[in-house]
């Protein structure tokens, strides 16, 4: 059973399986639920360690999962272990909540610095904020105002990080009935806080929001919330929505339509419209995926005297639409005010992509269930599929679901907050002996469908071993050719093999360690051309990357003397207008970044900025977070054969790959770094989108009837530079290693041709050519070099 195409076809059929990697049956066949207990006297008096707004009650950061609960004498305690370690270390804090009313609740998060932020004890009260004194330390300093304004009257304090690793904080200023929405934000660089938005929200001194947020994996804000017009839980109403792209600023709807704030009754766009007296409960969860899609989860009645059900309102890019639950058999009403004692928890939820659109997992507890943590499976939310399993064996009293958002996002691994708590309705306090404070851990199974590290090796011997041996190494520095050995040496890199070694020096020692070879400067030009004059045209700098890399393999100044001559010239020129093309990016931006390694010159970094935002202003679309190939493309002035917008997948690939180049060699305190994060981060979730069910990506990105069939190029680019997203955490595994998988199925059963030859590379040109023939024949220099960027990533991960 040896037949290597048996072979991929196996491997296809459960790559396939693993994209679909929460799937009912890998979630809940054959689960080992872990349960680490951090303490045994937690507070049970009532619920408010497990109550659901928690945001958060557990929280990963750098290899460190953090806990936070009160103690049975009502201390705020801190612990932490190392991820998926058994030992906890336990930090009693000095400071103590009231913990006898359950909205009191505890928020942590960690910064991208690795500060613990805490806020505990809040129910229209003082502001109640803490941080630890250094990064990793569970020790907290003094209390902290934020800004100082309007921190008199805090209630449900959440935090959530963004990208970059700032923080946002949510909280209500005001009552129950005429509160609103205020949210703070944390610079990770001058640790001072600011305010973003003040009474985003406005009940009009007539009705307040209760709400709940996540954050997608590029960064974008999805909020929704219900209204009450009274503190009576009954009078909850409606589900509205909003989104923000810019960490809060600006606001607007599903369909783009921007908010005039504050958002009121009157203008705020309804998901779903619920009456009154519903039982429609407020403060529950939603989840956005890296596609932005974005899923809301409650409780409520369709009809009076019904059985109130749990719901998921969902978008689907196109409309909002509900997916009713319906095995629950027991009614019950709301109404009242203060923290309810109810047979059902709110619900939590988790969400993935799969091959049918979407699926989803609501967690909950159910008294018809014994009161035990549960979760309902969905794999397709277009069907009523639901599948109900227990996670849990025990009583758990009157606990809500909390978790590990981070964890979740970044491993798929769900980490549950679990406490056995009562709840007194109202603000009673029971009279419970402490319970043991717990972790449950639950692993959705993935099947071992990743190939080995041996096996990638043999990829990248076998195409790189046929383009070698079919292939002198005696060929011009223009950018084809150099575009190949930028992948050749990141093999060198990955494997220290010293015949491909050898073979990129041989390739620079025959063209002098040159680019374009005039020496009369004042004949250097930048626009396009092929000739020895066009110095200053990136097509003939990309091989200064290669020469950097061999210079720091054995640094000789005579390896990077002509990189220096040309580059710094060009930044003596008053223009930054080098980079007018989409290529251009990856030709020469990372040049800059590995100029400034080897030499610490700043201009390089600087002069990079101004190149770059250049080029963002002739050929990027804002909306589409894509890049047109050059300013002739721009839409409306170019169409796609359907009349849409189309973005070359080969040159958004060469940017996509180049801001990873440039993101893993800039300095980490750079000033600009987020811009090109940000960017990076956007391009990711638009290639997310545009990916086809069979792995690869369409030449027309947005248009695939344009220029049909699979391309290799562009999906080697895209492969790369989501596997390297990945592997320096800035993209969530769970959301994009499922697509980043199948580009490589597609790259590793479909394009490499048994020979060795690496086919379907689109030839040479600057966009997609309806009709154009490209099948396993077609095979590229700088093909070759994106293929070998992608499975050399691949190892990367399979390695960590």
């Amino acid at each position: 059973m040896n037949n290597p195409i048996f072979n991929l076809k196996l491997f296809a059929k459960a790559l396939l399986f693993f994209c679909m990697v929460l799937c009912a049956a890998q979630f809940c066949k054959g689960q080992q639920n872990q349960l680490t207990t951090i303490a045994s006297n937690g507070w049970a008096n009532n619920s408010v360690n497990a109550v659901i707004f928690r945001k958060n009650s557990l929280v990963t950061a750098k290899g460190y999962q953090y806990a936070a609960y009160y103690d049975s004498d009502q201390n705020l305690v801190l612990a932490k272990r190392k991820s998926g370690g058994q030992d906890w270390i336990i930090e009693k804090t000095q400071y103590k909540g009231d913990a006898t009313d359950a909205h009191k609740s505890i928020s942590i998060m960690v910064d991208g610095a690795g500060f613990v932020h805490v806020a505990w004890g809040q129910h229209n009260n003082a502001l109640n904020y803490a941080r630890s004194e250094a990064p990793g330390t569970l020790k907290l300093g003094g209390k902290l105002p934020m800004t100082s304004a309007k921190e008199s009257k805090v209630s449900y304090p959440e935090f959530y990080k963004l990208v970059n690793g700032d923080l946002l904080f949510f909280y209500r200023d005001g009552g129950s009935g005429n509160g609103n929405l205020m949210i703070n934000r944390y610079d990770l660089r001058s640790k001072n806080w600011s305010r973003v938005q003040d009474g985003m929200i406005d009940g009009e001194g007539k009705r307040n929001a209760y709400w709940q947020m996540a954050v997608d994996a590029t960064g974008t804000l999805h909020l929704s919330w219900v209204w009450r017009e009274s503190p009576d839980v009954a009078s909850n109403h409606d589900l509205c929505y909003a989104k923000s792209l810019d960490g809060g600023l600006s606001w607007q709807k599903s369909t783009g339509e921007v908010y005039q704030l504050p958002i009121t009754a009157s203008n705020a766009e309804y998901a779903l419209k619920i009456p009154q007296k519903s039982e429609l409960i407020n403060q529950t969860a939603m989840y956005a995926d890296a596609k932005g899609r974005v899923f809301i989860v409650s409780y409520w009645n369709t009809q009076p005297g019904g059985v109130p059900q749990y719901h998921i309102v969902f978008n689907d890019g196109k409309k909002w639409k509900v997916n009713d639950l319906s095995f629950r058999k027991t009614a019950f009403s709301l109404s009242g005010s203060g923290t309810k004692k109810i047979p059902i928890s709110r619900p939590q939820i988790i969400a993935w992509p799969n091959a049918n659109g979407s699926g989803a997992g609501i967690l909950f507890r159910d008294a018809e269930r014994g009161n035990k943590a549960s979760i309902a499976i969905n794999q397709d939310l277009d069907t009523k599929d639901w599948k109900v399993t227990d996670l849990t064996s025990e009583d758990l009293g009157d606990w809500e679901p909390s978790y590990d958002t981070e964890l979740w996002k970044d491993k798929s691994v769900l980490n549950l907050y679990v406490q056995n708590v009562i709840q007194i309705d109202g603000e009673g306090k029971a009279d419970a002996k402490p319970s043991p404070v717990q972790v449950l851990e639950w692993k959705p199974g993935i099947p071992q469908s990743l190939p080995s590290k041996k096996e990638v090796l043999n990829i990248i011997d076998r195409a790189n071993g046929y383009w070698q041996s079919n292939n002198k190494p005696e060929a011009r520095s223009f950018w084809d050719n150099a575009a190949y050995h930028t992948g050749n040496m990141e093999v060198v890199a990955l494997t220290g093999n010293e015949n491909y070694r050898k073979y990129s020096e041989d390739w620079a020692t025959h063209n002098q360690w040159m680019g374009a070879k005039s020496t009369d400067k004042r004949q250097w030009k930048y626009k396009y051309g092929e000739t020895d004059d066009y110095v200053l045209f990136g097509d003939w700098q990309i091989c200064f990357q290669t020469y950097i890399d061999l210079y720091h393999l054995n640094p000789e100044a005579h390896k990077i003397a002509r990189a220096k001559e040309v580059m710094e010239y060009q930044m003596s020129t008053p223009s930054n207008e080098y980079w007018w093309w989409a290529d251009g990016l990856y030709m020469v931006m990372p040049v800059m970044t590995k100029l400034y390694k080897a030499t610490g010159n700043q201009q390089y970094l600087d002069k990079l900025y101004a190149y770059f935002m250049y080029a963002n202003s002739i050929m990027y679309d804002k909306e589409e977070k894509l890049y047109y190939r050059d300013a002739k493309y721009v839409y409306p002035k170019h169409k796609s054969a359907q009349g849409k917008k189309d973005f070359w997948a080969r040159g958004d690939g060469w940017v996509f790959a180049g801001l990873a180049k440039v993101l893993n060699d800039l300095p980490l305190n750079d000033p600009h770094r987020n811009e090109y994060l940000g960017k990076y981060m956007g391009m990711a979730r638009a290639i997310l989108a545009s990916q086809q069910s069979e792995g690869y990506w369409t030449r027309s990105m947005l248009d695939p009837e344009h220029a049909p069939g699979p391309e290799t190029s562009g999906t080697a680019f895209f492969t790369y530079g989501l596997l390297w997203g990945i592997n320096h955490g800035y993209l969530k595994e769970k959301d994009f290693l499922p697509a980043a998988l199948k580009g490589w199925n597609f790259l590793a059963s479909t394009a490499l041709q048994e020979s060795g030859k690496v086919g379907y590379v689109q030839p040479i040109g600057e966009k997609a050519i309806p009709g154009q023939i490209v099948d396993a024949n077609s095979t590229a220099n700088f093909g070759v070099g994106a293929f070998l960027l992608a499975n050399c990533e691949l190892y990367r991960y399979l390695k960590k």
